[in-house]
């Protein structure tokens, strides 16, 4: 079971938060952004939302207020979570502090959380004695707050390294001649050191200076710790303790796992820097190994990070998606969508490092994938970056004047735009509704192929957008009333620009109504086969009209 949407309403930084994952909801979910850019606070919904769906966490909380002002804004804060399978989990954290909930869907009641905050790093091991029995199943041992001290390492180690003890009495108990002591006795140990060393050795990679491999735990005796015994390189018998800080993280994370996920099945796992301490290529061979080998397939991974690894792992996955929390402003509605099509390099480096590596370049941030076409114009002295949409491109030029956007023109009006353009002199505004416009225009197209037939061309656009245009007018007051213009005053809604809209799409004049008709899903009008993007921003046409645009 896995989540295809979490909406998060009054809770934490968010005033409307939705996640939107799709219908086919992947194993996968990388959350991307800056430090205090509010990922962590979608692992906190997971951890309140697990207070109470989990049957026993349910009995521990029943009746009990939450701390209301670490979870929640002003007014009635909602936490509703959307399965792929369309049943639905509703927490409801009311003004004062108490909790309501609704379950609706098949199996619901088998679903379980299971998290790890970034505070798990134990630099080294200090129990004396076994610690008593943990209640694995009933995840008894983890945090009050997804912000506290999780030493659920400490206890995987105790259960670890009793498991091993016991099978070694059971076999001396059970031979009386070491000749017939078979190896089917420690077949969980057994099992445990191939699972971890073949994940270690796919991690850390074989043979080299830093292969990693682990012998076994020496259980604690006079008065020393537990001892967890490793071989790096052609080093023996190296205790945990002075392993590097990427190598006891992997080992905290993968021990873990090896003790719990047996018993969580049906589970949404959630995971905080995963990627600390490590380098950029182990970083791409722990995720790779956690999804693929260690997390059931009917499970669910998120993780926030930072890291370069992680983001390849994730671009290159066919069942992952990467949900990026930067620029966004929360005191507003906001909808993240899946953003695979970004460059790794645009969403991995920080943005105010691009003004130091590329100082002697203008750098123009632009929506989504249109930065790969049109670095490949080669622009002189100017470089193109992928951002998420106008709204995040608009933020961003409004809190820092050195760096330029350029948006689709949608459904603004003339005056709109040339009232957005002289507020905003680090604006650039398409003046045809998308970029697609530009490379499916009619004079665009015919410096590329002069066998198509123009006038047929331009009477299917005709065609396509009259068909439509009725469609178009009944969202055109919703679709316009989203654009963050008018969300953060920097225009006024109008309806003599709402009327000229109409007025233009109404119109068969083809350079006015052009102007907002999206040609996003046109391209197929041209009639001709292998019409590739990458050749129609390469033409005398495309590029004076960039250079125009730009030069605004």
């Amino acid at each position: 079971m896995k989540i295809a949407q979490i909406q998060l309403k009054n809770f934490k930084r968010f005033t409307d938060l939705r996640i939107d994952l799709g219908n086919s909801a992947p194993k996968l979910v990388l959350l991307i952004g800056a430090n205090g850019s509010g990922k962590s606070g979608v692992f906190d919904a997971f951890e309140f939302t697990s207070k109470y769906h989990d049957r026993v966490e349910h009995r521990r909380w029943q009746g009990r207020k939450v701390e209301k002002y670490y979870f929640k804004k002003e007014g009635e804060s909602q936490i509703k979570l959307t399965f792929n399978n369309s049943g639905y989990y509703w927490s409801i954290v009311n003004d004062d502090g108490s909790l309501e909930s609704v379950n609706s869907g098949a199996n619901l009641n088998e679903l379980s959380f299971y998290g790890r905050s970034a505070v798990r790093y134990l630099p080294r091991i200090t129990r004396t004695v076994l610690g008593e029995t943990i209640d694995v199943a009933s995840n008894s041992d983890k945090p009050a707050y997804y912000i506290d001290v999780d030493v659920r390492f400490e206890n995987d180690i105790d259960i670890l390294a009793k498991r091993v003890l016991d099978q070694i009495l059971k076999a001396i108990g059970n031979f009386s001649e070491v000749k017939d002591l078979h190896i089917t006795q420690f077949e969980e140990v057994t099992i445990f050191l191939g699972k971890v060393n073949g994940a270690f050795s796919r991690v850390f990679g074989e043979n080299t200076a830093t292969s990693l491999k682990f012998m076994g735990p020496l259980t604690p005796a006079d008065g020393e710790s537990t001892k967890l015994m490793f071989s790096k390189g052609e080093t023996q018998n190296m205790n945990y303790d002075l392993l590097s800080s990427g190598e006891k993280e992997v080992v905290n994370i993968l021990f873990n796992l090896f003790v719990r996920t047996p018993i969580y099945q049906d589970t949404i796992y959630f995971f905080d820097e995963l990627d600390a301490h490590l380098h950029t290529s182990l970083q791409y061979n722990l995720l790779k190994e956690i999804v693929e080998n260690w997390i059931p397939d009917n499970c669910q991974i998120w993780t926030a990070t930072h890291s370069l690894g992680f983001i390849q792992y994730a671009q290159s996955s066919a069942d992952a998606a990467i949900i990026d929390f930067d620029n966004h402003d929360f005191d507003l509605p906001v909808v993240l969508s899946p953003q695979k099509t970004q460059e790794i390099f645009d969403i991995a480096v920080p943005k105010d490092a691009l003004k130091v590596l590329f100082k002697d370049k203008k750098l123009i941030f632009c929506e989504n994938e249109n930065a790969a076409l049109l670095n490949s114009i080669g622009t002189e002295s100017t470089l193109f970056l992928g951002d998420v949409d106008k709204s995040s491109i608009t933020l961003r030029i409004e809190q820092d004047k050195s760096i330029y956007g350029l948006i689709d023109r949608d459904f603004l009006s003339d005056s709109e735009r040339r009232e957005l353009l002289g507020k905003f002199q680090n604006l650039r505004i398409l003046e045809y509704y998308c970029f697609e416009n530009y490379l499916y225009h009619p004079d665009n197209l015919q410096e590329c192929y002069p066998v198509l037939n123009i006038e047929e061309y331009i009477n299917a656009i005709k065609k396509a957008k009259n068909s439509t245009k009725g469609r178009i007018t009944q969202k055109l007051d919703n679709d316009r009333r989203s654009y963050i213009f008018y969300k953060k005053n920097f225009l006024s809604y109008r309806n003599e620009a709402f009327d000229e809209i109409i007025s233009m799409l109404e119109s068969d004049n083809f350079e006015t109504f052009y102007k907002v008709f999206s040609m996003k899903k046109q391209g197929n009008l041209c009639q001709l086969h292998n019409v590739r993007q990458e050749e129609l921003v390469k033409t005398d046409w495309f590029k004076s009209q960039m250079n125009t645009i730009l030069s605004q």
